[in-house]
């Protein structure tokens, strides 16, 4: 809401940043605070609360874990992308000086451009760093996931559901 009074734009984003833990257990954990952190319901409700029906253009949570279809669905009524990680990401976390200046003096890039570079970014300064590991970023488009991927995850369970044994 602050941002939204203060700092009148035509489009805005939101990147939440600090620890992750996945659909279970949220995400910007406190630590100053006996871990409190943002859960999923906790997140919707901020951001409905919050936008005061605006969109944003996208969500981004610079933080482990948030990547998954749980997190897309509790975060899409608010957003046209998010950009989150499947993965644990690095205690740096996004590399920020290597987007934002090109990000701000751009006025045309697409949201989607826009999450290819803060991704493609995040990709190139992971290979610098001094340790061997797996990181990933993904772009998602959360009208695709409401429209298309969780009826088909629906879709897919239903036809599951007569494999399960019956007790």
């Amino acid at each position: 809401s602050f941002g939204l009074s203060e700092y009148p734009a035509e489009d805005f984003a939101l990147v939440l940043w600090n620890h992750g833990c996945g659909p279970l257990e949220g995400v910007c954990l406190d630590e100053l605070f006996g871990m409190d952190r943002l859960s999923l319901n906790d997140l919707s409700q901020a951001l409905e609360d919050g936008l005061d029906g605006q969109k944003l253009r996208f969500i981004g949570f610079d933080a482990c874990l948030m990547g998954s279809l749980e997190v897309a669905c509790a975060v899409a009524p608010y957003a046209e992308y998010m950009i989150a990680s499947q993965e644990t990401e690095p205690g740096c976390g996004w590399f920020y000086t290597n987007f934002i200046n090109e990000l701000g003096s751009s006025t045309d890039m697409t949201t989607g451009a826009i999450g290819k570079r803060i991704a493609d970014e995040f990709l190139v300064g992971c290979a610098e760093l001094p340790y061997d590991d797996y990181f990933t970023l993904g772009i998602f488009d959360l009208q695709s996931v409401k429209s298309d991927l969780i009826p088909a995850v629906n879709n897919m369970a239903e036809e599951k559901r007569d494999l399960i044994e019956k007790p």
